[in-house]
């Protein structure tokens, strides 16, 4: 699997099985109304149809958007790639590295 460089490789790529499940979690583990689900059935269910919506959704967009659409739109993917590439990064500080918070420490000399 390669890394989407423009817009139509982000909608294939948006439509492969890791991504779809990546995806997925990350907006579960969020939702606040998700988590608060007591019925497993209810969580398995909306899982499915949401990793059946991510697919089709993927190839709809490959399928059927225009390519002046594309076009148009692959010099604002840059900005909003990286974007999401600082949130990854926020995310994987927040729950791999900074466990424990931060500290605020005063490394003035006190006198």
């Amino acid at each position: 699997m390669e890394f989407p460089t423009t817009l139509e490789a982000l909608f294939k790529f948006v439509g492969s099985p890791l991504v779809i499940g990546a995806v997925i979690s990350f907006l579960a583990e969020n939702w606040d109304w998700f988590q608060t689900l007591e019925s497993r059935q209810a969580k398995v269910v909306i899982l499915v149809v949401l990793s059946g919506a991510l697919g089709v959704l993927s190839y709809v967009l490959v399928t059927y958007m225009p390519q002046g659409i594309v076009d148009a739109l692959n010099p604002l993917y840059g900005a909003a790639l990286t974007g999401f590439m600082v949130l990854i990064a926020t995310q994987v500080w927040h729950r791999l590295v900074n466990t424990d918070g931060l500290e605020n420490t005063d490394h003035t000399a006190s006198g």
